[in-house]
């Protein structure tokens, strides 16, 4: 039996994603159960609900694509961007070793709100990325839509916002650190990412140029916002972190047409990420 061909089949892509498709059955179950005690026993305000709720359709969202997304076309290989892709992946779950607090009434409304809006942006993000999900480095389709049209990983940043919100209800300033230290360790996962979409397709390097600002506006935010955290999210997710890796010493602005100009539609690029 060859097994090349195996691992390449779409029960070896399952009964790999099989952890993560558990835990999130797991996870929406916990989340059900919540409700349901909140909802009956009036012991949980709609913000927090709605959080949840959101909360829960975003596992099953991933469960659901973890069964019926495309096959990766490439793999990031050797053992260490797999190992970053899932630290970064659960880092967020090491709050559970923080004692909860309770915060006063007002940071208790900022943190669901920030909650409710991260899952709300990371559901909506799910639904452009699609069968292109992945959690390892791996290309499968290039997905160029909605929030990727503008940052190259939305869903990093709408988790990262959820991942704030969460702090704000454990003792800090462990929690918030904590958090800190898993927005960092997102480095080292995109830097693999984006070497295995663009060893891919060549057309992964036009959409990259077309989603990245210059070297010079780069250094024009950092002094407007002194390095603050605002900024530094910002600068990740919408290419610093890249430009650096691509060597480019001035990164030039695509228009919407970039991919027409280039000879290729959206439709034919067969890379994706995260």
């Amino acid at each position: 039996m060859d097994l090349k061909r195996i691992q390449n089949s779409r029960w070896w892509d399952f009964a790999a994603a099989m952890p993560v498709f558990l835990l999130c059955l797991f996870g929406a179950a916990g989340f059900g159960i919540q409700i349901i005690r909140q909802w009956y026993g009036n012991t949980g305000s709609a913000l927090i609900i709605a959080s949840e709720v959101t909360g829960a359709i975003f596992l099953l969202f991933q469960a659901g694509l973890l069964c019926v997304r495309r096959l990766p076309v490439a793999k990031a290989a050797g053992l260490a961007p797999r190992v970053w892709a899932l630290i970064g992946a659960n880092f967020t779950y090491l709050l559970v070793l923080v004692p909860k607090a309770t915060p006063i009434p007002a940071l208790a409304a900022v943190s669901n709100l920030l909650m409710l809006v991260g899952t709300t942006g990371s559901v909506f993000t799910l639904f452009w990325l699609g069968k292109s999900f992945a959690i390892l480095p791996q290309a499968r389709k290039l997905v160029t839509g909605g929030p990727y049209k503008w940052v190259r990983h939305p869903l990093y940043l709408a988790e990262q916002i959820s991942g704030f919100g969460l702090a704000l209800q454990y003792q800090q300033p462990w929690a918030l650190l904590l958090v800190l230290i898993g927005f960092i360790v997102q480095f080292p996962r995109m830097s693999f990412e984006e070497a295995v979409l663009e060893e891919s397709d060549l057309a992964y390097h036009s959409y990259k140029m077309n989603t990245c600002v210059s070297s010079k506006q780069l250094g024009q935010l950092r002094a407007q916002f002194k390095g603050d955290l605002a900024s530094s999210v910002w600068l990740i997710l919408c290419g610093d972190l890249l430009v650096k890796q691509a060597s480019l010493s001035d990164c030039v602005s695509f228009d919407a047409c970039a991919f027409e100009q280039y000879g290729l539609a959206s439709s034919e690029v067969n890379v994706s990420r995260r």
